[in-house]
């Protein structure tokens, strides 16, 4: 089974961001990260997502990151997915004969959970993959 595990928003600066997203429109802190430039929310419905700055996710990922130059009146949509799964090695081989790219191998992040990264071709989109832990 896949299901999404949580959003991650992309910013510039996570400090500059947190007003917005917890006096602006009302989520939670979680506990507040011991990673700097990477700072998980709440919505009161339970649903989490995590504000990460692009110096952080480029170090985790080896890969450069560009955000969008702010244009008014275009839409822009800096986001990826994070998709929890029960086991990253045979969702990767499910995932095979699709076109993807994979990114960064299954590791262990320092937050503790094992993730893969990889790119969809056909849409660009990139997904993070991280094995589901069970409580």
């Amino acid at each position: 089974m896949t299901q999404i595990g949580y959003t991650i928003l992309v910013v510039d600066s996570v400090q500059e961001s947190l007003a917005f997203w917890t006096e602006g429109l009302g989520f939670r802190l979680e506990t507040l990260s011991a990673v700097k430039g990477y700072q998980t929310l709440r919505s009161s419905s339970g649903q989490t997502f995590a504000l990460v700055e692009a110096s952080v996710l480029e170090s985790y990922l080896d890969l450069p990151i560009s955000l969008p130059l702010v244009e008014q009146g275009k839409w822009q949509n800096p986001l990826f997915l994070s998709l929890e799964v029960d086991d990253l090695k045979s969702t990767l081989d499910q995932l095979n004969p699709f076109q993807i790219q994979l990114l960064k191998a299954p590791s262990v992040m320092p937050w503790g959970a094992t993730v893969a990264f990889i790119q969809e071709l056909q849409s660009g989109l990139c997904f993070e993959l991280m094995k589901k832990t069970h409580k």
